[in-house]
């Protein structure tokens, strides 16, 4: 815990000098492991810290880190082996990005758990509105944005029992 506040207070002074880049905090969603679902949670934000807010380098940087496994033991990459995120081209507003090809062998809650990962931390980048995934030459899935995401089923609170 001290390492961790020790890191803030460096990283608070570094940016308060203004020496370097700026520095950004950006979400990577990740799945929470089913061991630990018991409060129904389904995907949970890490957070990336980079150095630049540059577009295409910040987009790299945001799919190195889907493509790498979590830092945290009770998260697994929404991503499976072979399904990878390759490449890919921003549009208007629309990022469609390639996916390896275990990427269209994807179905069911996985697939819809690694399609919110995606779309919710790349559309965390200014100018990205919606995310799209191909895989194997095809679109596997359509434009979506994080607003078409729900987190949390809100009607579900404070109901009768």
């Amino acid at each position: 815990m001290k390492k961790c506040a020790l890191l803030l207070l460096a990283l608070a002074l570094l940016c308060a000098s203004g020496c370097g880049q700026g520095v950004g905090e950006y979400p990577v969603y990740r799945v929470v492991d089913s061991a630990y679902r018991d409060s129904g949670e389904l995907l949970r934000a890490e957070t990336l810290i980079v150095s630049t807010e540059d577009g295409p380098e910040l987009i790299d940087a945001l799919i190195a880190a889907l493509n790498s496994p979590p830092g945290d033991a009770v998260l697994s990459n929404p991503l499976p082996e072979g399904a990878e995120i390759l490449s890919y081209s921003l549009e208007g507003g629309l990022l469609t990005v390639e996916a390896g090809e275990a990427y269209a062998e994807l179905e069911g809650l996985e697939k819809t758990l690694c399609d919110c990962c995606i779309a919710l931390t790349l559309c965390s980048v200014e100018g990205v509105d919606a995310v799209a995934v191909d895989s194997l030459g095809r679109t596997v899935t359509g434009a979506l944005s994080a607003d078409d995401i729900m987190l949390y089923d809100t009607a579900s609170q404070g109901g009768t029992q």
